[in-house]
């Protein structure tokens, strides 16, 4: 047996087509007799496998069992059969090992964009898109961690949270082959993995999205009473951040993040709004809404001092045309205060601008892009005015 698991565990590894595809191999390897028998001879051989090997010899083991294994076998029958085995015992150990980038046997590789993603949420969303092509390269895995959740859901969550490089986690959760208990999210939802965090919320906050497009109100009714008391369980600093994530991503809320955002403290949700893309005009005016919501005067401060950024590093004219009509609705939401200091920064960099005929005739390149400025200039200082 275990030059037979060393040879599967070289198939793994030099695999270059999808899990299933490995099927005939396999079983020409293991043989034809039955899973039962499969799972007791491998089970007899675990003391003959060297020192230390045992994790890793089981995992192979095991995943090659859930390729060869028909469609028709009952998986919950198996698991039942095999979760008070030492194999399986060490099967979870070896997953753990895989996923936590430490098996020596098998390698799991996944390069994710997630850090070019300030907001997570967006990531997973954009994510969302190219599962059925992860769920391709990880099929043996997931159908083993599917196997996992039907055996032991505990070990499965443990196991879950040990992805580093999340790729398998949030095939888990995005791919529609496993449903959850709202309540078995808690502890991820409140997780300082900040991609394990929202790909937990983006998977809970589907029911709701689908009910809204599907127009049934009571359903929708009733799982914005399921999401406010989830919400109600996690610390209110996570709350927020998942709360802000969303509503920077998604159009339509739930009644209970303007509650939740009308009770937090200003300079949490500050702090929260800080950490978004807002480097660009588009950007910024996500803002709105929690302006409109909070009519908290740190927000508006935050959209000043951004906009003034945005303004004294270009002003790009065609994000301004593009942005220009929510922008506006933002400056009509400032108190009086932001708007005359607004205003007076608008002033100062009026005055810098090089728009005069001097600078036309010497550096046209510097006037054009400063009199396209000149103008949003003058535009914000008219809608401040009213």
């Amino acid at each position: 047996m275990k030059e037979k698991i060393e040879e599967i565990a070289s198939i793994f590894n030099e695999r270059r087509n999808g899990w299933y595809s490995l099927k005939p191999k396999l079983e020409q390897l293991l043989g034809t007799k039955t899973w039962k028998e499969l799972i007791d001879e491998f089970e007899s051989e675990l003391s003959s496998f060297p020192k230390g090997k045992g994790p890793h010899y089981s995992l192979v083991f095991y995943l090659a069992l859930m390729i060869i294994i028909s469609n028709n076998v009952n998986k919950k029958e198996v698991a039942e059969y095999v979760k008070e085995k030492n194999s399986y015992r060490l099967m979870i150990r070896g997953l753990e090992l895989l996923l936590s980038s430490q098996s020596k046997t098998l390698r799991y590789e996944a390069e994710l964009m997630a850090h070019e993603y300030k907001n997570k949420y967006e990531y997973v969303s954009h994510f969302s898109g190219y599962v059925p092509d992860y769920q391709i390269d990880m099929r043996g895995y997931l159908l083993l961690l599917q196997f996992l959740y039907e055996a032991n859901r505990d070990d499965f969550w443990r196991v879950l949270e040990k992805d580093q490089q999340n790729a398998i986690f949030l095939c888990v959760m995005l791919g529609g082959e496993l449903s959850f208990p709202y309540e078995e999210l808690i502890p991820l939802l409140a997780s300082d993995d900040e991609l394990k965090a929202n790909g937990a919320f983006f998977y809970f906050m589907q029911h709701y999205q689908f009910y809204l497009m599907e127009g049934n109100e009571e359903k929708t009714i009733k799982e914005m009473e399921t999401i406010a008391s989830i919400l109600q369980r996690l610390p209110v600093e996570k709350r927020i951040a998942l709360i802000i994530n969303y509503m920077f991503v998604e159009k339509d809320h739930p009644s209970i993040f303007v509650e939740e955002l009308q009770k937090a403290d200003g300079e949490l949700l500050v702090q929260h709004l800080q950490r978004q893309e807002l480097e660009k005009l588009h950007q910024l005016v996500k803002l709105y809404p929690f302006m409109k919501i909070t009519k908290d005067e740190k927000i508006e401060k935050l959209f000043v001092e951004r906009f003034l950024q945005w303004l004294r590093n270009g002003g790009n004219p065609y994000g301004w045309d593009s942005s220009k009509e929510r922008a506006k609705d933002i400056i009509g939401l400032l108190s009086s205060g932001v708007k005359a200091e607004l205003v007076k920064e608008l002033s100062i960099i009026k005055e810098d601008l090089l728009v005069s005929s001097f600078d036309r005739q010497v550096r046209y390149s510097h006037y054009y892009r400063d009199k396209e400025r000149e103008k949003i200039v003058e535009e914000v200082v008219l809608v401040c005015s009213n």
